[in-house]
């Protein structure tokens, strides 16, 4: 015996039945139903990971401490990026309070060999 296929007005899937809502249709006093989406309301990746993770608790969990430490993760970079930054600012000070002081100490040492001199010069 051959197997027949349910007639499609006589049948429908169970699950085909969550979900929808009737839209009005202009014109005609019937009703369009259309299967409402529930996956409509979140962005592509999400539905990605959600379509692809079992669903436990356990995932979820993965995740979110997953990005806790991606963010725990991009803190540390970003406090290594500024202590290099402030040290090379400390650095740059120290070299030219170094310069200075150096020079500082030339011109200081040329006024007292001018001086030297102007009194060896004036000595009989």
């Amino acid at each position: 015996m051959p197997y027949s296929f349910p007639d499609t007005e006589s049948f429908r899937h169970p699950l085909s039945l969550l979900g929808t809502r009737d839209l009005p249709s202009t014109g005609n006093d019937k009703t369009i139903t259309r299967p409402f989406s529930p996956l409509s309301l979140f962005n592509g990746s999400e539905v990605a990971v959600k379509r692809f993770l079992p669903n436990s608790h356990l995932s979820t969990v993965i995740i979110r401490d997953n990005t806790s430490v991606q963010r725990i993760q991009e803190i540390k970079v970003n406090h290594l990026e500024e202590t290099r930054i402030k040290r090379s600012h400390f650095y740059e000070h120290l070299k030219k309070k170094f310069l200075s002081d150096q020079q500082k100490k030339i011109s200081r040492w040329k006024k007292e060999t001018n001086r030297f001199l102007g009194m060896l010069a004036q000595a009989p």
